[in-house]
Order: structure tokens, then C-alpha cells, then sequence
């Protein structure tokens, strides 16, 4: 007998003796498909149901917590809208700096937002108003008044300021300019339009 008889004869004793039997194998396959879509729905029922038990748990805690909270601090106020306005002041004749710079009289002080100053003299001084601005930092004032003459090449003023009832006030910190000194401190400025 050839070889390749042999060999075709153990190929038909192997495949009688294999038994596909399908069916049985198809049913095996859907009852493991079926055995995990059950298990994956009771995993989401069961993570479901725990969800629901931790905020029926923990759910009032948070809700009093929440109601219980410090208030949240609002936004910060900007310090140049609190000091912004116009304001008014006489300064009174007196010796020194008031007398040799003419500085007796009404004056107007207009603060701005941006922090520009805007400074309206009596009839009889003649020292430079323009280019004025004023910075804060905190309850500081500090300012570059008449930078071009009375002051000249002096550094800005330092004053602490304080506002009520429409009354601001300032006081010395440091300014190395007596004509500064004497416009700012001493004396209220009373609050006209936009100075509440």
C-alpha cells in the first residue's frame, strides 16, 4: 500500500471519529453570552443602587454644609472708584510757602478713576496744575504734584487718606514738598459731585 493510501485511509478514521455536534456548541456559546449581558446588568444596577445610597447617605451633609458656608468674599473693590470725585478746600492765608507761592484761596481737586488729578488754584497761583496723577497703594496716597516748578524734581508725595461722609482727609506719611504738605494735610476736602 502506498504512502499516500496510508495516509488517506488515517485522515477518514480521524474524521469519523470527530462528531461535530453544533448544536451543542451554539448552545454553549449564547448561554456565556447570555451569563455575562446578566452579570454586566447587575454590575450597572448594583452601581446604580450605590450611587443612590451614597446621596441618600451623604446628600443632607453636603446640602448643610452648602447652606452653612461662609459667604463668599465679593469682588474686590477698586480703591479709585472709592476715592474718585471732586472736592473742594480753602486754604487759609498764612506765612511761609502759602504766602510766597500764592496758595491762599479755593482750590478744586478732581480725582479720576485712572488716576489722573486734576487741580483747579486760586486766581493768584501761578505754579503749573498740569500733569498731576496720583497712585494708591492700600490706604496710601501718592502724588507728583506740581512737578515742574514748586516741586520740582522733588518725589512724590506720600499721604495715608480716609474718606467720610463725603469728607476726605489726608495725612502726611512723607513729602519732601512744603507746597504739597500744606495743599493735602491739615485740612478736609469736602466731597462735591461724584464724592459720596
Amino acid at each position: 500500500m502506498p504512502a499516500e493510501d496510508r495516509v488517506r485511509e488515517q485522515i477518514e478514521r480521524s474524521v469519523r471519529n470527530i462528531d461535530p455536534d453544533i448544536g451543542s456548541v451554539l448552545d454553549r456559546v449564547a448561554r456565556r453570552g447570555r451569563r455575562r449581558r446578566r452579570l454586566a446588568v447587575a454590575a450597572r444596577v448594583l452601581a446604580v443602587a450605590g450611587f443612590i445610597a451614597i446621596v441618600v447617605i451623604a446628600g443632607p451633609s453636603v446640602l448643610d454644609l452648602l447652606r452653612t458656608s461662609p459667604p463668599r468674599p465679593s469682588s474686590p473693590v477698586d480703591p479709585y472708584s472709592l476715592i474718585a470725585g471732586t472736592y473742594r478746600v480753602t486754604i487759609a492765608p498764612e506765612s511761609g510757602v502759602v504766602t510766597q507761592a500764592d496758595m491762599a484761596g479755593r482750590w478744586t481737586l478732581v480725582l479720576d478713576p485712572d488716576g489722573s488729578l486734576e487741580l483747579a488754584a486760586p486766581p493768584g497761583f501761578q505754579a503749573e496744575t498740569s500733569g498731576i496723577t496720583y497712585r494708591l497703594v492700600g490706604q496710601e496716597f501718592q502724588t507728583n504734584a506740581f512737578p515742574n516748578d514748586l516741586c520740582h524734581a522733588q518725589l512724590p508725595g506720600r499721604y495715608r487718606w480716609s474718606k467720610a461722609g463725603g469728607q476726605l482727609r489726608f495725612t502726611l506719611v512723607e513729602d519732601p514738598c512744603d507746597a504739597r504738605v500744606v495743599l493735602f494735610s491739615g485740612q478736609s476736602w469736602s466731597g462735591l459731585s461724584g464724592a459720596t
